[in-house]
C-alpha cells in the first residue's frame, strides 16, 4: 500500500482497470463511502509521533464483488499532487479493495443506476468522467488549493449529490479535521493555508 495522500497510488489494494468485467451489464451499482486512516511514513509532529491522515473515498461497486469482509469497486477521491504540493487533483482510474475491518468508517449510501446498460468496465470510464466534471465545478467555484472547501471529503458530499444521493450526518458533516489532520498543528495549518 501507497501512502495515497501524497500521490497516485491508492490506498486500497490495488487492480488494473482491466479487472472491470468487460461482458457483465450490471443495472445497479452500490455506492459505498468510506473513510481511512493511515500513518504517513517518515514523518513526524513536533512532539516526535507520527501523524494519522484521515481520508474520504467513494466505492462503487459496479461487478457486486463487496462482502461482509471488504468493499470493492472504483475509487473516486481527491487527492494531493505531490507531496508537499496544495494542488488538488482527482484519483486515477483504480478499482480498489478495502478491508472493512482495517476502514474507519464504512457505509453503503444508496445505488446508481446504470440507464445505458453499458459494461462494468465502459460504465466506470463514463463514472470517473462524471467524477472529473464534479472536480472541474468544485474547482472553478473554490480552487485547487486543498483548503477547508477543498478537500476529499467536500469532493466526496458533492459527488454523492451529484449523483442524486443524500449523505447522512455525519458521514458528510462540515467538519475540519479532515484538513487540521493534514498538518501537525493549527499554526502550521494556518501558514499553509495562506
Amino acid at each position: 500500500m501507497g501512502n495515497y495522500f501524497w500521490s497516485s497510488t491508492p490506498v486500497g489494494i490495488g487492480m488494473d482497470p482491466h479487472d472491470f468485467d468487460e461482458t457483465y451489464c450490471p443495472t445497479t451499482a452500490a455506492v459505498y463511502l468510506v473513510k481511512t486512516h493511515q500513518y504517513t511514513p517518515g514523518e513526524s509532529c513536533s512532539d516526535g509521533l507520527r501523524e494519522m491522515r484521515e481520508h474520504w473515498i467513494v466505492v462503487i461497486d459496479l461487478d457486486r464483488r463487496s462482502d461482509d469482509s471488504n468493499v470493492v469497486g472504483l475509487e473516486l477521491h481527491l487527492l494531493l499532487k505531490e507531496k508537499g504540493s496544495s494542488i488538488t487533483i482527482l484519483g486515477p482510474l483504480h478499482l480498489g479493495t478495502f478491508s472493512k475491518q482495517r476502514l474507519s468508517f464504512w457505509e453503503c449510501v444508496g445505488e446508481i443506476k446504470n440507464i445505458g446498460g453499458h459494461t462494468s468496465r465502459h460504465w466506470a470510464y463514463i463514472l470517473h468522467e462524471t467524477a472529473l466534471k464534479t472536480f472541474a465545478s468544485l474547482s472553478a467555484a473554490r480552487g485547487t488549493n486543498w483548503s477547508a472547501t477543498v478537500n476529499c471529503q467536500q469532493f466526496a458530499r458533492k459527488l454523492l449529490c451529484d449523483f442524486g444521493i443524500q449523505c447522512n450526518e455525519p458521514a458528510c458533516g462540515d467538519s475540519m479535521s479532515a484538513v487540521i489532520d493534514c498538518y501537525c498543528t493549527l499554526d502550521a495549518w494556518m501558514k499553509n493555508y495562506k
